[in-house]
């Protein structure tokens, strides 16, 4: 995963090797749910400035994912 500050052109990588301060700024809450930090260099470290949960689920009988 990835994600991009359009107004600062950063882009914040979900691997801890894509950054060059080798911090991670992407957490795995559990159960589908992402928190990301906002800034380099770790920020405040509290990886809850942006959190995505994603629910999935299966179009039944077709064997799709929607």
């Amino acid at each position: 995963m990835k994600l991009t500050n359009q107004s600062a052109g950063t882009t914040y990588w979900a691997f801890a090797q894509a950054h060059g301060d080798g911090l991670q700024l992407l957490w795995n809450y559990g159960a589908n749910t992402w928190g990301w930090e906002d800034t380099t260099g770790g920020g405040d470290r509290d990886d809850n400035d942006l959190v995505v949960q994603l629910d999935i689920a299966s179009a039944h009988g077709h064997g799709w994912w929607v």
